[in-house]
């Protein structure tokens, strides 16, 4: 019975309750759109810090086995001092393996589509984002 009681309690005051936090806040009538976060935010807000990066010369075979590993979709290539030279995702591995004659011997920098752009963590991700489309 405390148990049933408890429930219908928290089923007619739980909404009162929050409504009167979401006026407290001063959050009522506010329509938030998500075009309008992103004109808060930098590139910091939303960047992956430390994404799984390729080296550019790394084989297929063990290019496989970090996409195997991670969840990512997009993976940043590297020169020998950790610039970004491409990017490949698992689209231009699938292209790969299309012609099986060449993947024994391709490597991380000749799968990797070049960078056409680059950003900083200050920018705002709205101006971003339009360079990107």
């Amino acid at each position: 019975m405390v148990v049933m009681t408890a429930i219908f309690l928290t089923e007619i005051i739980g909404p009162m309750l929050v409504k009167v936090g979401v006026k407290k806040a001063g959050e009522i009538g506010m329509n938030v759109t998500e075009e309008d976060l992103i004109k808060t935010y930098k590139v910091a807000d939303v960047m992956n810090t430390k994404p799984t990066t390729i080296v550019q010369d790394l084989p297929l075979q063990q290019i496989l086995e970090v996409f195997s590993a991670s969840d990512s979709v997009y993976y940043p290539v590297i020169d020998n001092q950790s610039r970004i030279i491409g990017i490949i995702t698992i689209a231009d591995i699938k292209e790969m393996f299309a012609n099986r004659g060449v993947a024994g011997w391709l490597l991380a920098c000749d799968v990797a589509e070049p960078v056409l752009d680059k950003t900083t963590p200050q920018q705002p991700l709205e101006e971003a984002m339009a360079r990107m489309r």
